[in-house]
């Protein structure tokens, strides 16, 4: 399996030829689209179906075909955080556009104490809720397995995946399921919520599925990765150089499709650098020629001062 240095202050960048083949933005090759319509970011609440995406992407009859990039990506970062960072320096985490799926919650497990997991589609909050609550939870075990390969070790029989499983539902339950919108402000509903700021972020392929150009790119991000707390880490996950993507199948033949904003991997970097984050601590792994991209970037820490009588003087 390959693996991201953990060196600080350094970029890597994977190729095509790592053993990640398919993932959720390159379905589009084996579904002709020319005479399918093509859903836009207004059309989520009512065009969105989450069990189709779930069963299209994540489903037990799903997974052989191919594995999903965040499953092999995220594990990777959640290992080397675990080794920069301090157990007080990453006591939450968010998940900004989950959709219908936990593998965040799952991936950071044992990393954070709190996960919150977020989304824009309430059907989707739904879906988180149900499984909260074990009232009709999707079948995960795929997920898991998948993840905890991923993470090391022989593949974790039923006991095993039931009490990792476990482990993130409680994590969630710490945190909260809750209703997020990026092209707001004030993105989450903070006063039903135990923290403001947040030590870890996550958002993949979120973004550019929510935005028709890029200065509403650039602005959501900037709502978003304000609850980001200075010095804290986003993973953020997106798709390059694209325009639509398979949200789920009707029927065999019929696709559901979704727009996404067209963005090249410079201005991800550029919008990031303006949302104050230190590129010089950017660590990459990217599909070439699949136009799949995840970052994982420190935001730049408040500066140090200190106080003498009748002023504050900056140190850096």
């Amino acid at each position: 399996m390959a693996t991201l240095s953990s060196c600080p202050s350094t970029e890597t960048e994977y190729s095509e030829d790592d053993p990640m083949e398919v993932s959720e933005a390159s379905e589009l090759e084996n579904h002709p689209i020319q005479s399918v319509k093509v859903y836009g970011p207004k059309d989520y609440k009512e065009k969105f179906n989450p069990d189709d995406y779930l069963n299209f992407y994540y489903s037990n009859d799903a997974m052989p075909q191919g594995a999903r990039v965040s499953l092999f990506v995220l594990p990777i970062f959640a290992h080397i955080m675990e080794e920069t960072m301090a157990p007080d320096e990453r006591f939450s985490m968010i998940d900004i556009g989950a959709g219908p799926t936990i593998y965040s919650a799952v991936c950071f497990r044992k990393l954070v104490r709190r996960i919150y997991l977020t989304d824009y589609v309430q059907s989707n909050l739904d879906v988180l809720d149900h499984w909260l609550k074990k009232t009709k939870p999707f079948d995960w075990s795929r997920v898991i397995t998948v993840v905890k390969r991923n993470e090391g070790g022989k593949a974790p029989n039923e006991f095993e995946i039931a009490k990792i499983e476990a482990l993130a539902r409680q994590k969630v339950n710490r945190g909260g399921i809750f209703h997020a919108d990026v092209h707001q402000e004030k993105v989450c509903p903070f006063e039903a919520m135990s923290n403001r700021e947040y030590d870890i972020m996550v958002s993949i392929f979120c973004l550019e599925a929510a935005c028709s150009n890029y200065e509403e790119y650039r602005q959501a991000m900037k709502n978003m990765t304000n609850l980001l707390r200075p010095g804290g880490r986003l993973i953020l996950g997106s798709v390059t150089e694209d325009s639509c993507y398979v949200a789920g199948m009707r029927s065999q033949q019929n696709p559901v499709v979704f727009s996404l904003l067209h963005l090249t991997e410079q201005e991800i970097v550029d919008c990031l650098e303006e949302c104050d984050f230190d590129m010089e601590t950017m660590r990459k792994y990217a599909l070439n020629h699949e136009g799949v991209l995840y970052l994982m970037v420190s935001k730049r820490p408040r500066p140090k001062l200190t106080y003498t009588p009748g002023r504050f003087i900056r140190l850096s």
